[in-house]
């Protein structure tokens, strides 16, 4: 019997593997594809995902290195503190493995299913029966909401939401339980989420610490002793270990990025419109990532029956934190986060209240399960009139939308959402009257629900084949990758997509992603010629415009400074539309990309023996629009240099992401046109030298008479200390795994 029950119970996440599998089947007929929305041009998976983990993937191979600084876009930027390199979630190993395409699509299969069982073991641990599990699972699994951010190619945020089931079933056994395993599996789940995403890893671990607290002060075993706050306690701090690898590499690049000026209106820049609370009725087939907020018909009913008839009282605290999340959601809207945002200024870093609505699905999905279970049960009963009335209403409703959509071409979605509505609800009636045995309307009420959402979150993506989303700017990068490095190129209308870069091996001085610098973007806002006020995710800034050609022409009447760019070592130019400026000279069109040359192109690094002192980034522009930097630089804090020489070049002898070495001749101030950060140690002749700020944002370091060898190394900060806490953890997690599961001995 026991291993009847084992064998049923295994069936349950084979079965939603399967049924993940099935959902994505274009991926499988198509392996080598891309996820995208509907109708968007745009996805983070081959933006920013797809390139890092080339990235990763060439660096081992060529150079035996795990890349702790990236240096293929925003003329290089620290990568191993970025959340979105990816490097320290394990899961995203596979990556590394597999054809690099179709294991994207294999890792948003496992993640589904994962969200999914998940979600039935949290159900089945809060007493709730198998019907009430596969129904949250199919809530949690097909959300609109995940499904929506994933096609938008927000892969590591899609990746957190299927840890987020399993870290309040954890925190729930660590709270009852309280044994070290469960301090293991806690700490584990909440380093997963975090890992994945820190964002939706946040919210969690605010929802949790909140799970965890309710649920031990609601057996009264903090009145009775402190134990239930030393295994609580031990779990945050083996998550906080597990992700220090990740977290203190972060922290101290933090003061350095440029989210860390957001102002308020950045802040609430996705708060969720009232309005798109409609949403929670009516589906929006192929809308908004940010602002999807189905939770399916037969889920939101089930939901409100569990909040009622679920005989426990957590399922106040479901519903609290439905609520919760559901008006934080809304942000700017609500009176209550703009104060929150005052007191607690480190929520603008989230930047993005309408994230929120995950923990709504989740809440929603717990209950929709309690819902279904206290319905088989019998919790929830109507007189047999009353049901038959209620019944024929709902046929009424039903055969009303079917030949209102008909006739009146009402919009699909609204058809459909009647057609659901009144499914879902005469379902209910019959099952509440009796009319229904509890077998069958659990078997119904997982059909429903998996269709329902089956069929909303199949209008929310579509694939495009590789070679389509490869060849975007293909041409044109396949003529720059044949020219002598090393140079950056820069496009001002992203016309070598980063994906297409990254598979060329081209170095941009532009860029897509919200881990900058903050002086890189200040000097790039003079150099790029557009200055858009507030924080964007670009370098240089777009407006806020509908992707499309519009998009790429939105910089047509910026004039983008050679000699600035031209110190970033930026010799080609690739822009959608022709540029008639000095400094510029045309080289051609390749499939729409027009390709001009930097006449003021400097090398990637030079010796110069004028070197003047400012102080600040502003100071040094100044400096640098009266001056020939090709022969004198200017530093900031270091020392005036008056030599007579000219400008001189270096010889290379190796370039790697984490290392450059060069021999160059002295004297005077050694520019490397590679963008500063204090993490980079350098030396001269094996003997630590001062690296110094030259020309606003580059490196520099000055040179004694004759030649040297130079050697720049990247030591990021917090990364040797976050690898240290972070195997100390996996130890500890593994010891208390381990006891927990040997034999006790016997008295």
């Amino acid at each position: 019997m026991q291993r009847g029950r084992r064998v049923r119970e295994w069936m349950v996440p084979l079965a939603l593997l399967l049924l993940a599998a099935l959902f994505f089947w274009p991926l499988w007929i198509h392996p080598d594809s891309f996820f995208y929305p509907p109708d968007g041009r745009y996805t983070d998976l081959a933006v920013t995902h797809w390139p890092n983990a080339l990235f990763i993937r060439y660096s081992l191979q060529s150079w035996g290195q795990v890349p702790l600084w990236r240096p293929l876009i925003m003329s290089g930027a620290p990568f191993a503190a970025n959340p979105l390199a990816g490097l320290w979630y394990s899961p995203n190993w596979l990556l590394l493995l597999l054809p690099l395409t179709p294991a994207f699509s294999l890792l948003f299969v496992l993640h589904t299913a994962w969200a999914g069982w998940g979600g039935y073991r949290l159900v089945r641990s809060l007493g709730g029966t198998r019907s009430g599990g596969l129904v949250a699972a199919f809530t949690l699994m097909f959300a609109a909401k995940a499904l929506a951010h994933l096609a938008l190619g927000h892969v590591g945020l899609h990746a957190a939401w299927a840890w987020l089931p399993w870290l309040l079933w954890a925190v729930r056994r660590l709270a009852t339980r309280r044994r070290p395993g469960d301090v293991a599996l806690a700490g584990a789940a909440a380093a997963m989420t975090i890992l994945a995403d820190v964002r939706l890893g946040a919210y969690g671990g605010v929802a949790a610490a909140g799970y965890w607290l309710g649920t031990v002060c609601s057996q009264g075993a903090a009145r009775s002793k402190a134990r239930p706050y030393a295994v609580g306690l031990g779990a945050g701090l083996l998550a906080a270990a597990l992700a220090a690898v990740q977290i203190l590499p972060l922290a101290a690049v933090s003061s350095r990025l440029s989210r860390g000026a957001i102002g308020p209106e950045a802040s609430v820049a996705l708060s969720l419109p009232p309005a798109r609370l409609l949403g929670l009725l009516i589906a929006d087939h192929g809308g908004a990532h940010e602002w999807q907020t189905y939770l399916g018909a037969a889920g939101l009913l089930l939901a409100l029956v569990g909040l009622f008839c679920w005989p426990r009282r957590q399922r106040w605290w479901w519903g609290g934190l439905a609520l919760g999340a559901g008006l934080y959601s809304l942000g700017a809207h609500t009176v209550f986060y703009p104060a929150l945002l005052r007191w607690l200024p480190p929520l603008g870093w989230l930047r993005g209240p309408a994230r929120a609505w995950f923990l709504v699905v989740l809440a929603a999905a717990v209950l929709a399960g309690q819902g279904v279970s206290a319905v088989e049960r019998g919790a929830l009963r109507i007189g047999r009139r009353g049901g038959d009335r209620l019944a024929v209403a709902l046929a009424g409703v039903a055969v009303a939308g079917g030949v209102g959509g008909l006739f009146l071409r009402l919009p699909l979605n609204v058809t459909a959402a009647a057609l659901t509505w009144a499914a879902a609800g005469l379902l209910l009636a019959l099952a509440a009257s009796r009319r229904l045995p509890p077998r069958f309307f659990a078997v119904l009420a997982c059909a429903l629900c998996l269709g329902d959402l089956w069929g909303v979150g199949a209008t929310l993506y579509r694939v495009r084949p590789a070679g389509e989303v490869l060849a975007e700017g293909g041409a044109a990068a396949a003529w720059l990758a044949e020219q002598p490095p090393p140079f950056r190129v820069y496009s001002p209308s992203y016309s070598i997509p980063q994906q297409t870069g990254a598979l060329y091996e081209l170095e941009m001085a532009d860029g897509v992603d919200p881990f900058q610098l903050a002086d890189y973007v200040a000097f790039m806002r003079v150099a790029s010629g557009v200055d858009l006020p507030g924080y964007h995710v670009t370098i240089p800034p777009f407006p806020e415009v509908d992707p499309g050609e519009e998009l790429l022409l939105a910089h047509r009447d910026a004039v983008p400074d050679p000699r600035l760019l031209g110190l970033l070592n930026v010799r080609y130019l690739a822009a959608a539309y022709p540029v008639d400026a000095a400094g510029w000279t045309p080289l051609g069109e390749w499939d729409g990309v027009y390709l001009y040359r930097n006449e003021y192109v400097l090398p990637r690094a030079f010796v110069v023996e004028q070197v003047a002192t400012v102080s600040g980034l502003e100071a040094a522009l100044a400096w640098m629009a009266q001056n020939d930097l090709s022969q004198a630089a200017v530093v900031d804090g270091g020392r005036p240099f008056d030599g007579a020489g000219e400008s001189r070049a270096v010889d290379w002898v190796d370039r790697r992401p984490q290392r450059i070495e060069l021999t160059a001749e002295g004297p005077g101030l050694l520019v490397l046109s590679e963008v500063y950060d204090p993490d980079w140690r350098v030396t001269v002749d094996g003997r630590a030298a001062e690296m110094v700020r030259a020309d606003g944002i580059l490196r520099g370091v000055y040179l004694e008479p004759g030649r040297q060898q130079v050697v720049f190394s990247y030591r990021p900060a917090g990364l040797a200390a976050g690898l240290l806490v972070t195997g100390l953890g996996v130890l500890c997690a593994a010891a208390w795994a381990i006891r927990c599961k040997s034999p006790k001995k016997r008295g």
